[in-house]
């Protein structure tokens, strides 16, 4: 899967490498040449220096071509319109951005971003960390409006959850499944038709109230 990050602060920075550890393909556009000096020093050539809002920029990213595209910057109006364009010129389906100004939270989500993070509940020490329960990564939290937490579910291979299809499965209310990463390292954006086993793992956005059925859903089988 191919990701576009705009931004390589500390947060475009952190999620570049949980990406490329899941064994992702990223892009990070960054205007400052030092900042792409020490990214690519850190993760390898992954930068494309220049401005996320141009056409030409994105192209060089690969957005063309890109799964995801997540804007991170501190400019709402630079993750707007950049989300934009990735959305509605390179048809790119999910959107990612941060809101540095909490009350542009809903503004965001009107206008076709995905998935608006207000940055005051960005927890970026729960990348990767913060084992919450068994088999669940509380990655961080999506907008406080909406109370919506964006988790890692992997399910043991082990389980006893035979080979489900997801619409099978009753997902609870006010979740999305993002992505779901297959044993092999494959990640693919689900459809209804989509397969979950054992051995995979789930990136979902949900509740903290529905986050404890989510998982037992995906690790016990959709008939628990």
């Amino acid at each position: 899967m191919h990701i576009i990050i705009i931004g390589a602060g500390k947060i475009g920075s952190s999620l570049g490498q949980w990406f490329i550890s899941l064994g992702h393909e990223i892009a990070v556009v960054e205007q400052d040449p030092i900042k792409c000096s020490i990214l690519d020093d850190k993760l390898g050539s992954v930068t494309v220096q220049g401005d996320g809002t141009s056409k030409e920029i994105l192209l060089s990213a690969g957005t063309n071509r890109g799964d995801i595209f997540i804007a991170t910057t501190n400019s709402d109006d630079v993750n707007l319109v950049a989300c934009q364009m990735a959305k509605y010129h390179f048809g790119i389906s999910k959107t990612v951005s941060i809101v540095n100004d909490h009350d542009l939270t809903e503004f965001f989500e009107s206008l076709g971003i995905d998935i608006p993070i207000d940055s005051t509940e960005v927890l970026l020490n729960r990348i990767q960390q913060g084992l919450i329960s068994e088999g669940t990564v509380h990655l961080m939290s999506v907008s406080d409006f909406h109370n919506r937490i964006l988790v890692s579910i992997k399910i043991p291979a082990e389980s006893h959850m035979q080979p489900t299809i997801l619409k099978d499965i009753s997902i609870p209310n006010e979740t999305l499944i993002c992505l779901i990463i297959t044993t092999n390292g494959n990640a693919a954006i689900p459809k209804n038709d989509s397969m979950i086993n054992p051995g995979d793992e789930i990136i979902a956005v949900t509740t903290p109230e529905s986050e404890g059925r989510l998982r037992e859903l995906l690790i016990k089988g959709p008939d628990q």
